[in-house]
This record gives structure tokens, C-alpha cells and sequence, in this order.
């Protein structure tokens, strides 16, 4: 089933998941990098977990950018849920912090808050076009 982009929900979710791939993929080479990686003050081991996450989160985000710029698009099912599963990894921010008692600073947990609502809204309102039965 392919859908036009004059269908407001598709397009909705489109632009969310695009924007909260590009935030991460941003902060990823903007923030951890600079502010993690070469900091003196770590041990290396931990500088090598910086590194090999801001590579994961970028590579995540490229993946997100391409699943909704071309099977989402066309509702193919199985992008529905790779971006369910892209919305539950990234909501593993908030059980780490809480278990780490640590996290990103105050403010981006408002960005953090904000993004998983979006994202789980729009899974929520694209759902019947991907699960409809065929001639529905």
C-alpha cells in the first residue's frame, strides 16, 4: 500500500522521526564528541564507550532517516516497527539515568520528553494505516 503525501498523519511522523534523527545524530558529533572523547579527566576505556556510542547513535539516526524517507513512506509495515523499536531504545534514557542517578543536563531532558511523546504519538495515530487489511 503506497500512501501520498497529502496524508497528514504519514507526513506528521514523517517529520518527527526526521527531526529526532538528526537532533541525535547532532548532538552526537557536536556534544559527546567534543565535550567526552578527548577529555583528559577520563579513563580511556571510558572515552572508547563515548566514541563507539556517538558511532552507534549516528549510524542509528542515518538508518531512521532512510527507513522514513522510503519504506515508511510507502507503509510498508515492517518500517513501522523498526521505528517502534528505534522509539524504545530511545527511551531507555529515562530508566539509565534513573539507574545511574545521572544523565544529560536538566534542560535536555525537556528535548528528551518532548521527542519520545512525538514519536509515540505518531506510531500511535500511522498504526491503522500500516495494519489495515488488504481492500480496507
Amino acid at each position: 500500500m503506497n500512501i501520498d503525501s497529502s496524508n497528514r498523519v504519514i507526513v506528521f511522523a514523517y517529520w518527527v522521526f526526521s527531526l529526532a534523527a538528526v537532533l541525535l545524530l547532532v548532538q552526537a558529533i557536536a556534544d559527546a564528541l567534543p565535550k567526552h572523547a578527548v577529555d583528559a579527566s577520563w579513563l580511556a576505556h571510558a572515552r572508547f564507550h563515548v566514541v563507539t556510542g556517538a558511532a552507534f547513535q549516528v549510524t542509528c539516526s542515518l538508518l531512521v532517516i532512510l527507513i522514513v524517507r522510503l519504506p515508511f513512506r510507502r507503509c510498508e509495515k515492517w518500517s513501522w516497527y523498526a521505528l517502534l523499536i528505534y522509539t524504545l531504545g530511545f527511551a531507555v534514557h529515562i530508566p539509565a539515568a534513573i539507574w545511574q542517578a545521572s544523565g544529560p543536563p536538566a534542560g535536555a531532558w525537556y528535548l528528551i520528553a518532548g521527542l519520545l511523546l512525538l514519536m509515540t504519538l505518531s506510531l500511535g495515530l500511522c498504526w491503522r494505516h500500516f495494519h489495515q487489511q488488504p481492500g480496507q
